[in-house]
């Protein structure tokens, strides 16, 4: 274990435990990564987030996502990772998990804009979240799901993927991880508010909001 990925290693291990503490990943679902450099770490397969060890972290380069250490087998979401590093430059962390009020919501038709049915009923999903991309279904771990998740993770820091759960990056696992529990929150309340008279915010509001800064691009 090579001391200068030790601080990426133990962020992995604490964002499994935050994870699963909050109730966002559950059994042996979810995977997460961090990138540092040309590397990318990553939960092996068949992992539970919550038990993680630094020692039971997969390394890979970024560029073609061969092995750069030996040690465990990455998770089979590995091309859902690259292909969101290699959409947003910008990001060093990305989370995917099967949160049920949010994996509940990617399992109804999107929007005409192709984005998940989240009305604006808070300001704060409004500028937290904006509107969250829904990518169609394809297979878990297959170049067709990788293939979807990159235009939207391009557009946006939160990707619902189709029948299956939300995707979230960030610049470190917490930041990444605060848009899941905003977006869980989110699902939860629409889904409680479904088919009642629930007003969302009006139209101006939203998009006063949005000019604050939300956290799609």
């Amino acid at each position: 274990m090579t001391e200068e990925l030790l601080p990426a290693r133990r962020s992995l291990v604490a964002i499994g435990r935050r994870l699963a503490a909050a109730g966002l990943a559950h059994g042996t679902s979810g995977n997460a990564s961090v990138r540092v450099g040309d590397l990318v770490l990553l939960t092996p397969t068949g992992a539970r987030l919550g038990g993680l060890t630094e020692d039971d972290i997969a390394v890979v380069r970024v560029a073609d996502g061969s092995p750069a250490a030996s040690g465990p087998t990455a998770t089979k979401e590995q091309p859902l990772h690259l292909a969101a590093y290699a959409a947003r430059p910008d990001a060093a962390a990305v989370l995917h998990t099967h949160s049920p009020w949010a994996t509940a919501v990617a399992c109804l038709p999107p929007d005409p804009d192709g984005n998940a049915e989240l009305p604006a009923f808070t300001p704060y999903s409004v500028m937290r979240l904006g509107a969250v991309p829904v990518a169609s279904y394809a297979t878990p771990g297959s170049a067709e799901l990788a293939a979807g998740v990159g235009p939207r993770a391009a557009i946006s820091d939160v990707v619902l993927l189709a029948n299956h759960g939300p995707v979230a990056l960030g610049p470190d696992p917490d930041a990444a991880a605060d848009l899941l529990d905003e977006l869980e929150a989110a699902a939860r309340l629409t889904l409680t508010l479904r088919g009642s008279a629930a007003v969302p915010l009006p139209a101006a509001e939203v998009e006063r909001l949005r000019s604050r800064g939300h956290r799609a691009r």
